[in-house]
């Protein structure tokens, strides 16, 4: 589990979250159904933490279909207060943005994250709903900063989320990372015949702490 193998040095060099968790947007429109101009005006409520081990930068896998490559080098950072955000802020009205994507690489996109050649996206999280003790879900949005300045189409693309729950943690920072989607493998016969297979990793997901007891990938 994610959440357990962060090490101790991540956690401490991660920033501490204010007891209110990241401010609401001024609207209660979903993010994806709000003009650009709206969601430029929230971010610059928003703090996001760039220091070492809040947030994690690598090169992301592309062409997994065949044999998988390093892809655009990208960078991930928490929005410093989502250790304290609720269920509820994750689950009514717009959500909330959880954290910031960058691509340092100017040439080559992720559309798998709406991300552009050296492009910006925000990630959000609404419609969260409790599936289990261990598990809710919900839905990730990617909002591009290229889509938001030249009014492309798409502005934001939305992708399953998955939560998982953590009632007994008791940890008091705020952190973002890329892992390996362990969720999302596609088996294919291994070479040789003999009856064994591959597990072909798809891509890399995003993963954050995104909620009080809680940590979202989507």
């Amino acid at each position: 589990m994610e959440w357990k193998s962060l090490s101790a040095g991540l956690l401490a060099a991660a920033s501490v979250a204010c007891a209110h968790g990241v401010p609401a947007p001024p609207f209660t429109t979903p993010m994806d159904r709000v003009p650009a101009e709206s969601i430029q005006a929230y971010l610059k409520d928003l703090r996001f933490d760039y220091r070492d081990g809040a947030g994690d930068v690598q090169h992301l896998l592309v062409n997994c279909e065949q044999s998988c490559q390093l892809g655009p080098l990208v960078g991930i950072f928490p929005e410093e207060r989502i250790e304290a955000n609720k269920s509820s802020n994750l689950a009514e009205g717009a959500g909330r943005i959880i954290a910031k994507i960058i691509n340092y690489d100017t040439k080559n996109p992720y559309p798998q994250l709406n991300l552009g050649a050296g492009d910006t996206v925000y990630w959000a999280v609404d419609s969260v709903v409790r599936v289990n003790r261990d598990m809710s879900r919900g839905r990730s949005l990617f909002i591009s900063t290229q889509a938001m300045r030249t009014r492309r189409d798409s502005l934001a693309i939305t992708r399953p989320l998955r939560l998982f729950e953590h009632p007994d943690s008791v940890v008091k920072t705020s952190a973002a990372r890329w892992v390996l989607d362990s969720l999302n493998y596609e088996e294919k016969g291994a070479p040789g015949g003999e009856g064994g297979v591959i597990r072909w990793m798809r891509e890399m997901t995003t993963w954050a702490n995104c909620k009080s007891g809680g940590c979202c990938r989507n």
